[in-house]
């Protein structure tokens, strides 16, 4: 995400990323090396809320001018690669605190275990068979009952995506994720 119009005159301001299930996110394709997030020049009240994310490189990668107003929570991905991480700055909390600098990273779940530290109040499962999804093989990411991140998000819903709102959205779309999203609730 640009921070700013190709001109240079205004920041990207306001934008909200919510209730998502990104698959396949990988390097492979484009230039964004399989991260779910690419940041740069600076932008303005950002929320990235109940996302969950299949990716084969990091979390994120930040530059030029800090993101002002971010807030990251209730998302549900792998660490992977550097996890989150920007330019000339060591991954995890050093990252967040300059290009973040008063942003909310918590209630996400992290999957891998981080070499650098990284802010409390989210949660790292070593595995994804440690999180507790229905069916991990076959792409069914909703949480089991038994999870322990099933109603721990900030809001009291699942961490995550929520998979009920997202195959209503489909549908009225005409589509439906039914086939990959439906099982335990």
């Amino acid at each position: 995400m640009r921070g700013m119009d190709e001109l240079g005159s205004s920041h990207v301001q306001r934008v909200v990323v919510r209730n998502n299930l990104f698959e396949d996110v990988d390097g492979r394709y484009g230039d964004g090396y399989g991260r779910f997030l690419m940041m740069s020049r600076g932008t303005i009240d950002v929320k990235v809320e109940h996302n969950t994310v299949w990716h084969t490189g990091g979390v994120m990668f930040a530059g030029g001018e800090p993101h002002l107003g971010f807030v990251f929570r209730d998302n549900l991905l792998k660490l992977g690669g550097s996890g989150i991480t920007g330019h000339a700055r060591a991954p995890g909390n050093d990252t967040i605190k300059f290009y973040f600098p008063g942003g909310e990273f918590r209630r996400n779940v992290l999957i891998g275990l981080p070499e650098e530290p990284y802010p409390g109040n989210n949660f790292y499962p070593r595995t994804p068979e440690a999180v507790g999804f229905v069916d991990l093989a076959r792409g069914n990411y909703r949480l089991l009952p038994s999870s322990k991140y099933k109603r721990a998000a900030t809001d009291g819903k699942d961490i995550g995506c929520d998979f009920d709102e997202l195959d209503a959205a489909l549908e009225w779309y005409g589509g439906s994720a039914a086939g990959r999203t439906q099982g335990a609730r």
